[in-house]
């Protein structure tokens, strides 16, 4: 073999491929790319209105815990008053009961003398009048 003649070598091993046309592989490569975005619009557009979601979920529960911590407030400051007031009432059942018992110590008993039931005053002082001098006579 000289170097005027040449040859071509042929490698058994080595195949040739049948080509694709580009424009179907670029075609599928666009497809698969458009639809991966479109999945992440999708998801970035789902994270979004969840985000808006949970802000607003934050903003109820914040408002109600508000709301809550009022009420419990509002019954700390009413179950004071109702001890207060019960302490008041029993002060003034204790007056009630004090000026009874001084009334009932200020006032006479006059024995043997009816009930008048609606009758002036002085036909009541007459009476215990007659009594006290009819008790002085004898």
């Amino acid at each position: 073999m000289t170097d005027s003649t040449e040859v071509e070598v042929t490698y058994v091993s080595q195949r040739n491929k049948r080509r694709r046309e580009e424009a179907d592989e670029n075609s599928d490569m666009l497809t698969f790319k458009n639809e991966i975005l479109s999945i992440f619009i999708d998801l970035k557009v789902t994270m979004k209105e969840i985000k808006e979601q949970n802000i607003k979920l934050q903003e109820s529960v914040y408002f109600t815990l508000k709301k809550y911590d009022e009420i419990i407030d509002k019954m700390q400051k009413m179950e004071e008053n109702i001890k207060e007031d019960k302490s008041y009432i029993c002060l003034l059942e204790a007056k009630i009961d004090q000026q009874e018992r001084q009334t009932r110590n200020n006032s006479q008993e006059i024995p043997n003398i009816p009930k008048i039931i609606q009758k002036p005053k002085k036909t009541c002082l007459n009476l215990i009048l007659k009594s006290c001098c009819c008790k002085s006579n004898s």
